[in-house]
């Protein structure tokens, strides 16, 4: 399976959801008071799988696709249902829903719990999956430009619908630019500095992920035609600092997944 756990999961609905959430919650609030809010997350999370014997810490998920392979762990698992992810931060942000969303959809359960402990007193945030497992299988492959003329351009649009067929939309772009990265050569051939001008001169270099030589690669997920209208205009001008001569882009949106080809403008020459 290209997306596996070893714990057989029970997807609860949201009324099975909160009483499981708010009874562990119960817990947490109870061991906050006693060991304070200075220890790492790490510490709580055993002080909970002290206390409940439906604990379960770290479960493992392998993930598979062609010749890359990968794993990750779910934070706290409860029951085999509930997902919980423990933070030790000043304050959550936009970043810890997305990672749990991540996990949520990785395994097919649709609700999840962040927590933070660092905080004076315990916060907490419910998160919903956004989409169902079936959903995030049903997406439509479309061109906003393309070049398929490009190096390797073939190579990865086709690749990358093999992989959304695998694996759905939804997922955190790291995980769908390693498995890129890994297939297109590895890190070392993939990862490569591009040169940055500026007032003609050469400021810098900067890593980029290369498809072919002078042509990177771009994953996003937007889900606004402005997005992408913004993102095009910010790659225009990335290239007219670099000596890169094309973006190959691919925005993995929730429903659609489309593919442009965003060409440098040198004097003299076209888009």
């Amino acid at each position: 399976m290209p997306i596996h756990c070893e714990i057989p999961l029970k997807n609860l609905s949201q009324t099975e959801f909160g009483p499981l959430a708010y009874s562990v919650l119960g817990d947490v609030y109870r061991i906050h008071n006693d060991l304070g809010r200075y220890f790492d997350e790490q510490i709580y999370k055993r002080a909970l799988g002290r206390c409940r014997p439906d604990i379960r810490l770290e479960v493992p998920i392998q993930i598979s696709f062609r010749t890359f392979h990968t794993k990750c762990k779910l934070d706290v698992l409860v029951s085999d249902s509930g997902v919980f992810e423990f933070k030790a931060v000043e304050a959550f942000s936009p970043r810890h829903k997305a990672q749990l969303i991540h996990y949520l959809h990785l395994v097919g359960l649709s609700h999840g719990l962040l927590v933070n402990v660092r905080s004076e007193k315990v916060e907490h945030s419910f998160v919903n999956a956004p989409m169902t497992r079936d959903e995030r299988f049903r997406f439509v492959p479309e061109q906003r430009t393309w070049d398929s003329g490009l190096p390797n351009a073939s190579f990865f649009r086709e690749t990358l619908l093999d992989l959304l067929t695998d694996w759905g939309t939804g997922l955190e772009l790291p995980l769908y630019e390693d498995a890129l990265t890994h297939l297109l050569g590895g890190q070392e051939f993939v990862v490569r500095p591009a040169e940055v001008q500026f007032q003609e001169q050469v400021i810098w270099r900067q890593d980029f992920r290369h498809a072919a030589e002078g042509i990177a690669f771009k994953l996003t997920a937007f889900e606004e035609e402005d997005s992408l209208d913004n993102f095009e205009k910010h790659v225009d001008r990335l290239l007219a600092h670099t000596a890169l001569t094309a973006v190959i882009w691919a925005n993995i949106g929730r429903k659609v997944v489309t593919f442009s080809t965003l060409k440098a403008k040198r004097q003299g020459g076209e888009k």
